[in-house]
């Protein structure tokens, strides 16, 4: 059985029409067979284990790390994301790419059955429209597509899109679907169109973290541990340690330069942290240490409940199971990566399946991080020490908090004042809201003031130090705690919502 004249010199493949017609009718393999069954398992996998719609961030990033590209550049437009990179091995031409889909090859470790897993869930569940070149030996002639936003350009702008004059692999994704195209480019303010741009770009920064190849978007370096917004120095949480242990029979994890045995003190700033400590990288596996920032300290009988712990499992630089377990500390979190190269998985790739090798594996983890932390309570002074290098002393310090202004805190306290006054009827209700705004604002600002001021810093942070060393001799019995898989087989979250693409609103 024959599929549709797809592929045309100079216009490229369409792979939606491809997909379209291998749902209706399959394929035949090499030997003739009628190869029906295979495609709608392939079919299902995309449907069923790819669900959402940025999965398809997952399975590319998977993609790239077999493939071992020295970077990964990524850009962004207003009505595109486009992904760049080179392969190390296998360099894969665009005929390849076709070739997988029509025979609907499959595996793990193949990073052209993974390209072509992430190309179908961008086609099936996201719904987005993109235009794939491959620049080898030759310049890039017959482009790879598919969505109504490409199919729509005409030939010759869809080959602008895929013109590229650098070697390697280049995914252009559109923001766009259907109807979307001419409201989201002239208008995308007011066009009410979900703004795929901040939502690529924010499962991106989520998920980059632990992948092994350098990751730039637009200039920004994505595999940082101490810039990023979950694990790093933040307004909200400090890194305590990003360390390590050995482990006699887990596999070393893949992890980027970035990943250096670093010990944080409480005056360490996010600029300090970034640079090289110089510190071991030959652990089998990484824990990462954080608490709570010195300004959201509490009064420790308002600690009703105990920190969260976590361990990811991870393969091919994405997390594939997430374990969770409360206990011990009040304000400090302990997040412990294990490898699980080698182990099974899904046919999606992103769960793990269960294993009993791998639980012993995680339970001998558990105890050499615990003895780790042990040594690391032996000498705690690192926690006050003075964390500088011959570049920290002309940067500007981190700040405690936003600085605090009188007009900030009355323009806030008066709105919320005249939206209660206008909720009531009559003068008088507006006059008491202006005044009680007004004098919320004023002790607000005075509050503000006072725990800015050089004396509350200084408590604050001795107060940080003392709950921090308490944390840290709690977590020795870090090992007795016992953690519940939340994501990956039987789990309850979905491999995307391991590090959920923040909201729209949230990212703007």
């Amino acid at each position: 059985m024959s599929t549709p004249s797809t592929q045309q010199e100079g216009s490229g493949f369409d792979l939606g029409s491809f997909l379209a017609h291998q749902a209706k009718v399959g394929t035949a393999d090499s030997s003739g067979e009628f190869s029906v069954a295979h495609e709608k398992a392939l079919e299902k996998l995309a449907h069923f284990s790819l669900v959402g719609g940025y999965t398809w961030i997952l399975k590319l990033m998977q993609c790239m790390a077999l493939w071992r590209p020295k970077r990964i550049t990524v850009t962004q437009t207003q009505e595109k994301t486009t992904f760049l990179f080179c392969p190390s091995h296998r360099y894969p031409t665009e005929q390849d790419v076709v070739e997988a889909f029509q025979s609907g090859i499959w595996h793990k470790d193949n990073p052209l059955a993974q390209l072509c897993l992430a190309l179908r869930a961008l086609v099936e569940q996201a719904g987005l429209a993109f235009v794939l070149s491959i620049n080898g030996e030759n310049v890039s002639s017959s482009p790879i597509y598919s969505g109504d936003d490409v199919a729509r350009l005409s030939e010759k702008e869809r080959l602008r899109w895929a013109h590229h004059t650098k070697r390697g692999v280049q995914l252009v994704v559109s923001h766009f679907k259907g109807n979307e195209s001419w409201t989201g480019r002239l208008i995308p303010t007011f066009s009410q169109w979900e703004r795929r741009d901040l939502r690529i770009a924010s499962a991106l920064e989520d998920n980059a973290l632990f992948h092994s190849v350098p990751i730039w978007l637009d200039g920004r370096f994505l595999n940082s541990p101490t810039t990023h917004g979950e694990y790093g120095i933040t307004t909200k949480f400090r890194t305590v340690a990003l360390w390590g242990a050995k482990v006699p029979g887990l596999a070393p994890l893949d992890l980027p330069d970035s990943f250096e045995g670093k010990l944080f003190s409480v005056e360490t700033t996010p600029s300090r942290a970034a640079r090289p400590y110089q510190g071991k990288r030959d652990f089998d596996c990484w824990f990462i240490l954080k608490s709570r920032a010195p300004n959201r300290l509490r009064p420790a009988a308002l600690y009703l409940s105990k920190s969260k712990h976590e361990i990811l499992w991870l393969q091919n630089g994405v997390v594939v199971e997430r374990s969770v377990a409360s206990g011990l500390s009040s304000i400090t979190q302990a997040t412990i990566l294990l490898s699980a190269e080698g182990f099974g998985t899904d046919l999606s790739g992103l769960a793990l399946t269960r294993s009993d090798q791998r639980l012993e594996l995680q339970a001998q983890a558990l105890e050499r991080v615990s003895e780790e932390i042990t040594t690391l309570c032996r000498d705690t002074r690192f926690l006050e020490a003075e964390d500088a290098d011959a570049r920290s002393f002309s940067e500007e310090k981190f700040p405690a908090l936003p600085q605090s202004r009188l007009k900030d805190d009355v323009l806030t306290s008066l709105g919320f004042g005249l939206l209660g006054g206008l909720s009531f009827i009559g003068g008088p209700s507006l006059a008491v809201a202006g005044v009680s705004a007004v004098a919320a604002a004023v002790v607000s600002f005075a509050a503000r003031k006072h725990r800015n001021s050089e004396t509350t810093q200084a408590t604050l942070k001795e107060r940080w130090v003392q709950q921090v060393r308490q944390d840290l001799e709690k977590l020795t019995a870090l090992n007795q705690l016992a953690f519940k898989v939340v994501s990956g087989e039987g789990g309850g979250r979905r491999a995307e919502e391991l590090f959920r693409p923040k909201n729209v609103s949230e990212a703007s």
